[in-house]
């Protein structure tokens, strides 16, 4: 568990076992689209959420990594919360309708915390982000299809650069330590 593990030790960790995580058990199978995580980087968000064991994960955008997280986040720390910081209401919901079908053992409470097009500078996605912080989220996780934010929503990309630790970084995903 994170409280006698250091976030990137447990980010290292993730990594080297993320293999192990075998994404076959979720119910109906989880396929992937255009807009997916590649497998590799779902078993990593599997297996950091079972090292970390999260109450709360807050996830930019909403689809297959939104089931794999439940689906793990279910199985690791029942009762766990998922925020969706999405800004496409359609894909929230289709997500929403894809978690209902999955088996009952593994459904989260999900909160969505859509952005506002009017909210050009970001301040809505910081107080979406520090509200979920407060909440217990441990992590920010922003996947490739969601890179984007970081450009358009500045006053984001420098909340979190400059008040969170970085801890892990690549061309599909960008891991934030929320408790420092």
């Amino acid at each position: 568990m994170l409280e006698t593990t250091a976030p990137l030790t447990a980010v290292k960790e993730a990594l080297a076992e993320a293999s192990e995580d075998d994404l076959r058990r979720i119910t109906p199978r989880v396929e992937r689209g255009p807009w997916s995580l590649h497998e590799d980087a779902l078993a990593f968000l599997a297996s950091l959420v079972h090292r970390v064991r999260p109450r709360h994960v807050v996830e930019s955008g909403s689809g297959v990594s939104t089931r794999v997280l439940a689906w793990a986040c279910a199985e690791a720390v029942p009762g766990a919360r998922i925020t969706l910081v999405d800004n496409d209401p359609a894909s929230t919901a289709a997500t929403a309708e894809a978690l209902a079908h999955q088996d009952v053992k593994y459904q989260v409470a999900l909160q969505t915390a859509p952005l506002a097009l009017r909210d050009c500078g970001g301040e809505v996605a910081v107080a979406e982000f520090e509200r979920a912080h407060a909440n217990g989220a441990a992590f920010a996780v922003i996947a490739w299809p969601a890179f984007w934010w970081l450009e358009h929503y500045g006053a984001l990309a420098r909340h979190l650069e400059t008040r969170y630790a970085r801890c892990f970084s690549d061309p599909a995903l960008v891991v934030y330590d929320l408790w420092r």
